[in-house]
């Protein structure tokens, strides 16, 4: 009884998102905030729980994933997740004063201007002194401890380059990674506009070092949204978002070859079969599999936490937020720990709504995401589209469409999110031509 429910409801979650993204007037293979992130947490929140389901990935299975009841729950969570989350998003559309159709256009686009092209200089200087100010903290980076030393002590590396930074970390990660990222897609929207040496030159310059920055600290997923990021960015500007199935394959390719070799260097893969197995497992149940264990944490060995996973900014309320995905990932992985690795355990953003309101938490606050979700998407494509807003419409779908992989909490207040608008506003305030 137990499969064939499985199996009913993993059948019926795409036919489900594929009727709501008709009701809300959305396409699967148009580019936009909320058909990606549905995408991403069909991907990140559902495929991968069938190998969890039937214990065919022994990774999860040697963490502990064994009981297919409760893999049934998250599955049964994930549904309820999604749905509700596009019932949100039609919420919006049909209360909204604005059409429900996608009306902007990006064909007409406007290039940056030369001003334009000034700021986004300085920002990139900016970006990279950061850079420099960020890695003369570390005795090696972990890309190079990676080739020198190996992938043991490069994991220990790259947990002092970021969950166990003793700076703002947040700070640096927005100008290292998001500026960086930012500026290469504008530029790679000018040079498609305005093909030349010069355009060709700034961006190179900018696609070199982004993802030298994305791969610094040998993290492999941002290097390959970077790369769906320069995808995303071509789509828009020279197909008005539509995605061509057989244009996907040269950027599957370079995810691919991309991620097999990181796995091989940095990760301490063997052969190319061993890479691809664990990328699978990676990409399909690696962001899904701690939601089983936020099944088994809460209540029972912590109890529901009712909010306290909320960011406290400037600690204006009397609580310090829980670090909820350290101490789950502590309490799994306790070895990690005594190693002085401080590691997390995210998930879909439906594991933080269950541990602070448990599963009524979920539909609610799916629909609440989604209604957010579609209200600043209509808002950004009822703008005057140029270069600026093109860069900055890619970024921030990516940078939403990491609900599903974390928490949700981390959009009540985002510093990177306020912090990309304000170098926005000088862009379009300053930049213009008169």
């Amino acid at each position: 009884m137990m499969e064939v429910l499985f199996w009913f409801v993993y059948v019926l979650t795409p036919v489900s998102i594929g009727l709501l993204m008709r009701i809300a007037k959305e396409r699967v293979l148009r580019i936009s905030i909320i058909s990606v992130t549905v995408v991403a947490l069909y991907l990140f929140s559902v495929v991968g729980i069938l190998p969890l389901f039937y214990q065919w990935d022994a990774t999860r299975v040697n963490s502990g994933v064994v009981d297919q009841g409760l893999v049934l729950n998250v599955l049964l969570f994930s549904f309820l997740n999604i749905n509700f989350f596009l019932v949100g998003v039609i919420f919006e559309k049909k209360t909204s004063k604005r059409k429900l159709t996608m009306t902007a256009n990006f064909l007409a686009a406007k290039p940056p201007t030369k001003r334009q092209l000034v700021i986004l200089l300085i920002f990139f200087l900016v970006s990279f002194f950061v850079f420099l100010s960020y890695i003369s903290k570390f005795n090696e980076l972990a890309i190079f401890t990676a080739i020198n030393s190996g992938a043991t002590d490069a994991g220990v590396v790259r947990s002092e380059m970021s969950n166990d930074f003793s700076g703002k970390y947040h700070w640096y990660k927005f100008f290292m990674y998001s500026v960086s990222q930012f500026v290469a897609y504008i530029l790679f929207a000018n040079w498609i506009w305005k093909s030349g040496r010069l355009n060709f030159v700034l961006f190179s310059v900018a696609f070199f070092y982004a993802a030298f920055v994305a791969i610094a600290a040998v993290e492999k997923a941002p290097l390959l949204w970077f790369f769906v990021g320069l995808y995303m960015t071509h789509a828009l500007v020279k197909n008005n978002g539509i995605v061509k199935f057989g244009k996907i394959a040269p950027l599957l390719i370079v995810l691919t070859v991309s991620l097999v070799l990181m796995y091989q260097y940095f990760m301490g893969a063997g052969d190319i079969e061993d890479a691809l197995g664990r990328i699978i497992s990676r990409a399909f149940s690696g962001s899904i599999s701690p939601a089983y264990f936020y099944l088994e944490y809460f209540p029972d060995v912590a109890g529901y936490l009712y909010g306290a996973t909320i960011p406290n900014p400037g600690g204006i309320l009397p609580y310090t937020p829980v670090r909820y995905t350290v101490d789950v990932m502590n309490w799994v992985f306790p070895s990690l720990a005594s190693r002085g690795v401080v590691g997390s355990m995210p998930t879909v953003f439906w594991g933080e709504s269950y541990a602070n309101f448990g599963p009524f938490g979920i539909p609610v606050i799916a629909f609440f995401m989604g209604l957010i979700v579609s209200k600043i998407n209509s808002y950004i494509l009822g703008m005057r589209l140029n270069g600026v807003i093109v860069g900055f419409y890619v970024w921030i779908i990516l940078e939403i469409k990491n609900i599903s992989e974390s928490g949700f909490g981390a959009y009540i207040y985002n510093i990177q999110i306020i912090s990309m608008l304000f170098l926005v506003f000088v862009l379009l305030r300053f930049g213009r031509k008169n």
